[in-house]
């Protein structure tokens, strides 16, 4: 069930992708949102309202298609 919360980060990446055409790789995404919410928590506030991985599960939601470089294996994974 998506609350209020999970909509306005959601409603804020269909923006990004309204108004930027070159955010369109998990990193930069990832980023612009740790920035976004970061009084909220940054990323481990997108963790906790999607902890398959904010990116991959906003993009399942959406139906969009994965961006390139998308990974997102949980919370303090390095790559």
């Amino acid at each position: 069930k998506l609350s209020a919360e999970h909509w306005n980060v959601i409603d804020f990446v269909l923006d990004v992708y309204d108004n930027c055409e070159e955010c369109r790789s998990a990193r930069q995404l990832m980023s612009l949102m740790d920035k976004q919410f970061k009084s909220e928590g940054g990323k481990r506030y997108l963790y906790g309202l999607f902890p398959g991985g904010p990116v991959s599960q906003i993009h399942d939601l959406a139906g969009m298609q994965a961006l390139s470089s998308q990974r997102d294996y949980g919370f303090g994974t390095s790559f």
